[in-house]
């Protein structure tokens, strides 16, 4: 009677093994799945050399990426027309835009209505630069004029008037954005100015 209950119990625990070896791929599988679509706690790309062409330090941008597997950058100056729009994605998600284009006599906070967000001039911070500059958190908005004419570039169309508006997405502390962004966005207005040429200095208002 024992030696035919060992045995049972010998036959029954050969049945469970190859159930649990199962069970435990199954186990492994859905645990690799899980860690695979969560998001990556730091950067697992590279940070763009220029930011949408524009050559600034880059200690002064990395802080608007954050953690992610792919960057993707989209438009930027065509090469016909200094006019320039450009939008930066992490893992499908925009994190930053900014358009280039001639300015005109509207409010800053009027730039960025074209994007769909509305920013009010009380809640910006007017910065201390040539061009008229504010900057809120999560955008920042300068305008001035470019006198390039007769200057050697690759692009046909004087500018005369110059505005860039920047809004980004990261990070999502009111504070550290707009702070990053006050240090940032003049840099980006000389880089451009060197790019189209500008001469003398850079009034304000158009």
């Amino acid at each position: 009677m024992r030696r035919q209950l060992r045995a049972r119990r010998r036959a029954a625990a050969r049945e469970r093994a190859p159930r649990a070896a199962v069970s435990a791929v199954l186990l492994a599988v859905l645990t690799a799945s899980c860690t695979d679509d969560r998001a990556p706690a730091e950067r697992e790309y590279a940070l763009p050399d220029t930011l949408c062409g524009l050559r600034v330090e880059q200690a002064l941008y990395e802080g608007l990426f954050p953690p992610g597997r792919r960057l993707e950058v989209s438009g930027g100056r065509p090469g016909t027309t200094w006019l320039s729009y450009c939008t930066v994605s992490v893992d499908d998600e925009t994190v930053l835009r900014f358009d280039i284009g001639q300015s005109d006599g509207r409010a800053p906070d009027m730039y960025l209505l074209a994007w769909g967000d509305e920013y009010e001039m009380r809640d910006g911070k007017m910065m201390p630069a040539e061009y008229e500059t504010v900057v809120w958190p999560h955008a920042a908005v300068a305008r001035g004029t470019c006198d390039n004419r007769g200057t050697d570039t690759r692009y046909p169309q004087d500018a005369t008037s110059h505005s860039i508006v920047l809004e980004t997405f990261h990070p999502q502390d009111d504070e550290e954005s707009a702070r990053i962004l006050s240090y940032l966005i003049t840099p980006i207005v000389d880089a451009d100015r060197d790019e189209l040429g500008c001469r003398g200095t850079a009034p304000g208002r158009p």
